[in-house]
């Protein structure tokens, strides 16, 4: 039996929807001029939506505000049936202290064993630190999607990152963007040292094209990879850093021995 996906364009006709019964949700509001009071009206709305098991959002490009972010933060929290959450949240600004109630948010379904967050062009300064901190909590995902392009990650904020994943033992499947960022070798090196303690960690794309990662940064992050026990398949770009042709030729290499591993992808 194929179960129903309830599907919303309009903010109005959601919130006018019979709440309770809604297990599956798709939301389509990008680019819809919301309003930090139309934010907060969403947020009451999902918490209601007592017996949601999977949500999809898409709500790029608004105008939420900090108070529009924890009121739908607050929602959130109490959709503790979720087992799947996708999140399109690019170009809405996020400071450190919402940032960390959306993190603290999603860590409370405790059900979760899928989440996407994009978050593109959408952290302050030092706010990705503040929900990598919260979601170290979601301790039973098994696929994790975290777009964190542009943002102006440092090293710093890399390495909350990478302490993030030590607690993600489950994790099966991870995407990671963290493009045009500012981490440089020390940065990848903790989320390389962090990934190994995912040891079920089966499936890995992670793009760090347009960073600053140097030869040094670039081995450490290859040898950490190879000592993934149970990889299976692998997606990584590493384009536009300040790593020499020769290291890159080498590194490729040294992957493409690896006798367990499918290469799906390699940008050098």
């Amino acid at each position: 039996m194929i179960e129903q996906i309830n599907q919303f364009r309009n903010i109005q006709d959601f919130i006018s929807s019979s709440l309770q019964s809604h297990i599956h949700l798709e939301l389509y509001l990008s680019d819809n001029k919301i309003s930090e009071q139309d934010a907060s009206s969403l947020g009451l709305a999902l918490a209601n939506c007592i017996n949601l098991s999977t949500l999809t959002a898409y709500l790029d490009q608004n105008q939420f505000g900090s108070m529009g972010v924890s009121n739908l933060s607050f929602g959130l929290a109490k959709c503790q049936n979720l087992t799947s959450l996708i999140i399109y949240f690019n170009g809405n600004m996020i400071d450190q202290q919402v940032a960390l109630e959306l993190g603290s948010a999603i860590a409370k379904c405790y059900n979760l064993q899928k989440l996407s967050l994009y978050l593109s062009k959408t952290m302050k300064d030092g706010s990705s630190p503040m929900l990598c901190s919260a979601l170290v909590n979601c301790t039973q995902l098994s696929t994790l999607t975290l777009n964190l392009d542009h943002n102006q990650i440092n090293n710093y904020e890399s390495k909350v990152l990478g302490s993030a994943f030590e607690n993600f033992r489950q994790l099966q499947n991870l995407t990671l963007f963290l493009q045009g960022n500012n981490i440089m070798g020390q940065g990848a090196l903790s989320i390389g040292l962090g990934l190994k303690n995912c040891q079920k960690l089966q499936n890995l794309t992670l793009y760090l094209n347009h960073n600053e990662i140097d030869n040094q940064g670039a081995q450490d992050l290859f040898a950490s990879i190879k000592s993934y026990n149970n990889l299976f398949t692998l997606k990584l770009g590493i384009m536009w850093n300040q790593i020499e042709q020769a290291t890159k030729q080498q590194l490729e290499k040294k992957l493409l021995k690896a006798k367990r591993l499918v290469i799906k992808q390699i940008q050098l």
